[in-house]
């Protein structure tokens, strides 16, 4: 009787050992992954910031701003901040102070979808940043990483140190400077008026524009040469400059 009941009891406990196990494995995974909702109508500007994690932002009409944690969060080396106040909502991952000196290096990052009519602010150290179809404008940059556009208009501020620019946009005003990365942007449909600079200091610049684009064109090249199938028109109401110190300059019509 008593070896029954001492075979029991070793069994029962086995079995709670097993269940703890898998709880803390589930629990230990569920750490990594975090989710925020924002209400849309109390959201008008979106500013996401990372040391070396990727910022991807996608357009989804509807009553929410979803965000996702996303890359390696170490909650031991990084600390967030996901609040909305005064219609900005911040979304922020950053590495904590070591205590000797200097910071962690946090390699989370956020994943995000929201309206299209909010303004965006995104800046990465050193991860890459990828920015849907959203209208209201946007200052977009990173230190080390690449820049995806798909579909972003209104007033634009792109920079990369040592990444390259890339994407459709639709814009009056754009201003983008990269230090040692290419730019091939495309125009989705002819500008009317404004301007656009665009400056590399080590890679070549690609551009589309519509047939029925008219441009003012300023171009300088250090090493490099100058190719454009759109005609300089001095008249032309859009202004054009393109700069680059060691890159070609490529304009072209879109088919």
């Amino acid at each position: 009787m008593n070896l029954k009941l001492q075979i029991k009891g070793e069994t029962m406990r086995s079995l709670m050992v097993l269940v703890f196990l898998s709880a803390g494995g589930v629990c230990g995974a569920a750490e990594n992954v975090k989710n925020w909702e924002f209400k849309a109508a109390e959201v008008n500007t979106i500013q996401v910031e990372t040391d070396s994690g990727e910022i991807k932002l996608a357009v989804a009409e509807g009553p929410a701003v979803k965000a996702e944690l996303t890359g390696e969060y170490d909650a031991e080396k990084c600390a967030l901040t996901a609040e909305a106040k005064g219609g900005k909502l911040l979304l922020k991952a950053e590495g904590k102070k070591r205590a000797l000196w200097g910071n962690y290096d946090c390699k989370a990052g956020f994943s995000v979808t929201a309206p299209a009519g909010k303004k965006l602010f995104l800046k990465s150290g050193a991860g890459n940043v990828e920015a849907g179809a959203f209208t209201a404008g946007a200052e977009v940059a990173a230190g080390a990483g690449n820049l995806k556009l798909g579909g972003l208009s209104g007033t634009l501020k792109l920079s990369s140190g040592a990444g390259s620019l890339s994407g459709t946009v639709y814009s009056e005003d754009l201003k983008s400077i990269t230090g040692a990365g290419s730019v091939d942007l495309a125009w989705l449909k002819a500008p009317k008026a404004g301007k656009a600079s665009i400056t590399t200091g080590a890679g070549s610049i690609n551009l589309v524009f519509p047939a029925a684009t008219k441009l003012n064109i300023q171009q300088t090249t250090g090493v490099g040469s100058f190719e454009s199938e759109i005609a300089n028109d001095a008249a032309a109401p859009f202004k054009l400059k393109a700069t680059t110190g060691a890159g070609s300059i490529r304009i072209k019509k879109s088919n």
